[in-house]
């Protein structure tokens, strides 16, 4: 692929590490870099998840599939610093870096594990071989429109957890604006971090005849398959949320 600017569409948040990494590792291989914050966060069910996390004793560990459900978790504990003691020690399951380096950072778990897992399914099957003879739910915090991967593994697998809806996700604001702002007459690799964010910009993409310049790159089979429902040609697939894995993809 013989493009060099690289637009990452990502949901963006105060709580969550940034893109630099993503960006310095494209920047050194010859990429101009761009960032188009896609997505914005309604947390919701914060007093119920509050009340769970109040039972210290009654949950074995997390799941978290996204920066975004740490940052739930980080809203409803607050500064009560007995709760937060307590599950530091427990297990936090995380797909992803950029998951597990959030629950560090921002709730200082000491126990984060899976991170090496890609997706959701690969991480399920982890904690089933972990967590079989581990009679206490999971604590799995998620966005509304999350996919059921994981619930459905846990069901047949017999593990015990409790789904909390603790976000909405949404377009940013400004999505439409910024997005007509960056494409151009030149050809651009986008690179799409999931499939909500497939969905809300390829909407505006149809919209504004924007997709004949643009090249389309994902993160994961399950973001991947939700770009061949528009029926474009994907160019690459990167099979881990790292830039390693991304930038290896695109040069393939």
């Amino acid at each position: 692929m013989c493009c060099k600017d690289v637009v990452f569409c990502k949901g963006l948040s105060g709580k969550t590490i940034s893109l630099e990494k993503y960006t310095q590792i494209f920047t050194a291989a010859g990429f101009n870099c761009k960032i188009l914050s896609s997505l914005s966060f309604l947390f919701v069910n914060t007093d119920k998840l509050n009340n769970c996390l109040q039972k210290t004793d009654a949950y074995s560990g997390f799941v978290f599939t996204s920066p975004r459900a740490v940052e739930a978790v980080h809203r409803a504990i607050k500064e009560n610093d007995s709760i937060h003691n307590f599950w530091k020690q427990h297990p936090a399951y995380c797909v992803g870096p950029s998951t597990e380096t959030t629950a560090k950072n921002l709730l200082k778990l000491e126990n984060c594990v899976g991170s090496h897992c890609g997706n959701a399914h690969d991480l399920a099957k982890l904690i089933t071989q972990i967590h079989k003879n581990n009679n206490k739910p999971i604590l799995y915090p998620c966005s509304a429109i999350a996919r059921d991967t994981i619930q459905l593994v846990f069901e047949n697998e017999g593990i015990a957890f409790d789904k909390i809806i603790s976000y909405n996700t949404l377009p940013s604001e400004t999505l439409e604006n910024d997005l007509l702002n960056i494409v151009n007459d030149t050809e651009q690799i986008f690179i799409f971090f999931s499939p909500s964010i497939v969905k809300f910009i390829m909407n505006i993409a149809e919209k504004h005849n924007l997709i004949k310049n643009m090249k389309f790159v994902a993160i994961g089979e399950v973001t991947g398959e939700t770009l061949k429902q528009y029926g474009v040609e994907i160019h690459a697939i990167a099979e881990k949320p790292e830039p390693e894995s991304l930038l290896q993809s695109i040069q393939n």
